[in-house]
């Protein structure tokens, strides 16, 4: 099941962070697998979003999960730039 939920205002406030939105912390307490993940160019960048093998160590990546995980992606983060080869 998907869920769009948008028209959120955001803050007027530089310390505003996505991930400690009521939305974030209120799903949070009713589903018992959740992660929220906000989606600006350096995450994009920098995370890995599928199994990568590292010094003969297999690392999990970022979406996998098991079953029946929710992810919230917060779009608040999202500006111009470039997103390179991991992103």
């Amino acid at each position: 099941m998907h869920i769009a939920v948008t028209n959120f205002k955001l803050p007027q406030t530089e310390a505003y962070l996505p991930m400690n939105t009521y939305l974030s912390e209120s799903l949070r307490l009713i589903i018992p697998r959740y992660a929220c993940h906000s989606l600006n160019l350096d995450f994009l960048n920098n995370m890995a979003f599928s199994p990568e093998s590292k010094d003969e160590d297999l690392h999990a990546g970022l979406l996998q999960v098991s079953d029946s995980t929710t992810l919230l992606m917060a779009e608040f983060g999202i500006a111009e730039g470039r997103i390179n080869e991991k992103g």
